[in-house]
C-alpha cells in the first residue's frame, strides 16, 4: 500500500485555485444598467428644472457681451484679440483674463452663426451644466462608494438654487467651465495616484490641461490646488484613524476609510460649488 506524503492532496485539491488577491472582481451587466439608468434620470431631472431658461432675453451684463466685436467672425486676427486683450475689452480693460470663455461665445456667435439668437446659448450652458452634474456623479460613485448616495450628490448638484445663475446667465458660462474644470481634474488626479508609467504621465497632463483651461476661463478654478491639499490631508488622517482602530484592537477599521471618502467628497462639493456661485474679488 502506497503512502502518501503529508500535503500532497491539500497541494493537489488547491492546484488551480487562484489566491483571493489575484481574482478579477467583475461587476455584473444589470449593476452596469443601473449605473447608466441613473445617468439618464440625472440628465431628465437637470432638463426639467432649467427647460424654461430658454425664453430668457438679455440683461445686464450679457447685453455687453454680445457688443464685443472679436465675437463676429472666426478669424485669426479676433482670435489674437482674444487671448491679447482682457474679458471685457473693449469696453474696457477690467484685469480679468478669461479667454477660453470668450472663445465658446465665439463658437456661439461665429461658429454656429447664432448671432444674437439667444437659444443656441443657453443650449449650451445647460450642455456644460449636464457635463458637469455626470462628472459629479462618477466623483462622488467613486470616493463614496454607494450608489444612493452618489445619486443624490449628483441630483442636489444637478438642482441647487445656488447654481441658477449660473446655468441661465450667458455669461454664467465662466462658472460653469471652471467647475468642469475642477471636476474633471480631480478625477484625474485620483486616476493619476493608481496609474504607473507612460499611464500617470498622461493623467497628469491632461489633469494641466484642464487646470489650464478653468483658470482661463474663471479664476476661482484655482480652488483646484486647495481641493488636492485638502484630499491628501484627509487620505492621511484615514490612515492615522485607521491604524489607531487597530492598534485599539477594533477588527472592523473600514469604516474610516468611508469616513476619509465622505469628509473628501464633503470638501469637494462645498469648494467646487464655489465655482458657480462666488464671483472673484477681481470682478467686484
Amino acid at each position: 500500500m502506497k503512502v502518501q506524503e503529508p500535503g500532497r492532496n491539500r497541494k493537489a485539491k488547491n492546484r488551480g485555485v487562484r489566491p483571493l488577491a489575484d481574482k478579477v472582481i467583475e461587476r455584473p451587466p444589470s449593476e452596469y444598467k443601473r449605473y447608466a439608468l441613473a445617468a439618464l434620470a440625472l440628465c431628465v431631472l437637470t432638463l426639467l428644472a432649467y427647460s424654461n431658461s430658454f425664453g430668457s432675453e438679455l440683461v445686464l451684463d450679457n447685453k455687453v457681451l454680445l457688443l464685443d466685436p472679436r465675437l463676429r467672425e472666426a478669424s485669426p486676427e479676433n482670435i489674437d484679440l482674444i487671448f491679447q486683450h482682457t474679458y471685457w475689452w473693449p469696453t474696457g480693460e477690467a484685469g480679468l483674463y478669461r479667454p477660453f470663455t470668450t472663445l465658446s461665445y465665439l463658437f456661439n456667435y461665429a461658429i454656429l452663426g447664432e448671432a444674437e439668437q439667444l437659444w443656441g446659448y443657453h443650449a449650451l450652458n445647460l450642455l456644460l451644466h449636464l457635463c458637469n452634474v455626470l462628472l459629479a456623479y462618477a466623483l462622488a460613485l467613486r470616493l463614496v462608494r454607494r450608489f444612493w448616495a452618489a445619486v443624490f450628490i449628483a441630483a442636489v448638484w444637478a438642482v441647487h438654487p445656488a447654481s441658477t445663475e449660473s446655468v441661465t446667465n450667458i455669461v454664467g458660462r465662466a462658472d460653469l467651465l471652471a467647475a468642469m474644470a475642477v471636476l474633471s481634474g480631480f478625477l484625474m488626479y485620483l486616476k493619476s495616484t493608481e496609474a504607473g508609467g507612460w499611464a500617470r504621465g498622461a493623467w497628469l497632463a491632461g489633469l494641466a490641461l484642464v487646470t489650464t483651461v478653468g483658470v482661463f476661463s474663471k479664476e476661482s478654478a484655482v480652488i483646484f490646488f486647495s481641493i488636492i491639499f485638502s484630499s491628501i490631508c484627509v487620505f492621511i488622517a484615514g490612515r492615522w484613524m485607521g491604524e489607531i482602530s487597530i492598534w485599539f484592537g477594533f477588527k472592523n477599521s473600514s469604516s474610516w476609510s468611508l469616513t476619509g471618502a465622505d469628509l473628501i467628497m464633503i470638501t469637494h462639493s462645498y469648494t467646487s460649488f464655489l465655482s458657480y456661485t462666488i464671483d472673484a474679488p477681481a470682478s467686484l
